[in-house]
């Protein structure tokens, strides 16, 4: 793969990185306006479905990209937004965030909802033939730098790019983004509030890894027990059998470690995944995946609120976007700190 090429003057360049470094730590402030998106009336529906509101299932192919693919999908149903937005565009910008703020770190592909919040509040997202996909993944050895690897992630998307200006762009004001990390993640009233109040998706992020999502064909609902035993004590029991002799207190003892998760083999609890919910009925979630139509009900699946409340870790729902044309002289770095980048 070729390398990217670096702008000449490398002060410039160390600028214009310097100025890209974003913060992706969620403030108690910013939580606080989760209460905005709560509906006030305790009754719910017993089921709301938006999936034909969904934009069409995407393909990431056997890139780190469902994060991007989540949100993308999210964003997709917002009222005046493009339905085909740029999936390579706000990969690239957020890693480039990531890489920028810890670049001695190891470098691993693919990252979290919570590393999005900032480009897509301050660069914003684009349509998809601004930067589109390259379902080619970046290939490279253990032994590989972090910055051969941050450059083979990127597949194709260049540095000059991403850090260049986007004539058009879509951003979320901070009132409208509402994000659930951790525990908060696995409130399944939350998320049922979000549907039934008229958000028409809900980005979740899953700590389990990949290989469990590609083995279930989609065609039933994702349950814990499809994936984890129990070790209770000394003793190996099923999911359905702790549920059985500890009911609900099974969570809070899951996350005090008094009952542990093992992974079914082949299945590991090792990584993750983002899937896009839009929709709810007294058996659990609808989700939409991004693995083609292939994949499930056509690239849609469901899952039992037990898997989520296990499983969940993020969670991020949007109520609406702003359109902002950028100025020719703004470069991405300008629009996320206000200030001017020199070239």
């Amino acid at each position: 793969m070729k390398r990217l090429r670096w702008l000449a003057d490398s002060s410039l360049v160390l600028a214009a990185l310097l100025a890209a470094v974003r913060s992706v730590t969620v403030t108690a402030a910013e939580n606080s306006r989760l209460e905005a998106l709560r509906l006030r009336d305790d009754a719910l529906p017993a089921a709301v479905n938006w999936r034909e509101a969904q934009s069409p299932v995407r393909f990431q192919a056997e890139r780190g990209t469902c994060t991007s693919f989540g949100l993308m999908a999210m964003l997709e149903t917002l009222p005046g937004v493009p339905a085909d937005l740029s999936e390579q565009w706000v990969y690239g910008q957020t890693k480039l965030g990531v890489f920028v703020a810890a670049p001695q770190a190891k470098y691993i592909e693919g990252t979290e909802l919570k590393n999005y919040l900032d480009t897509l509040r301050l660069t914003g997202v684009v349509p998809e033939a601004f930067m589109p996909y390259n379902p080619k993944a970046g290939i490279w050895t253990d032994e590989a730098p972090t910055r051969e690897r941050f450059e083979k992630d990127l597949a194709g998307a260049r540095l000059f790019d991403l850090l260049s200006f986007a004539k058009l762009s879509w951003k979320i004001p901070t009132e409208a983004l509402a994000f659930q990390p951790g525990a908060a993640a696995k409130d399944v009233r939350w998320i049922q509030e979000q549907l039934a109040g008229g958000v028409k998706a809900v980005a979740a992020g899953y700590f389990t890894a990949t290989p469990f999502w590609e083995a279930h064909d989609g065609t039933r609902a994702m349950q814990p027990g499809d994936c984890v035993l129990v070790l209770d004590g000394g003793e190996e029991i099923t999911w359905d059998e702790a549920r059985r002799r500890f009911g609900d207190r099974i969570f809070e003892r899951v996350v005090k470690q008094q009952s542990r998760l093992k992974g079914k083999q082949p299945h590991s609890l090792e990584g993750g995944h983002v899937v896009t919910i839009v929709g709810y009925d007294r058996e659990g979630f609808v989700f939409k995946n991004s693995w083609s139509e292939q994949w499930g009900d056509r690239g849609y699946g469901r899952m039992t609120y037990d898997f989520h409340r296990l499983f969940a870790d993020e969670a991020c729902a949007v109520k609406a976007a702003e359109f902002r044309p950028a100025k020719t002289t703004e470069s991405a770095a300008e629009l996320k700190t206000g200030r001017s980048v020199s070239r």
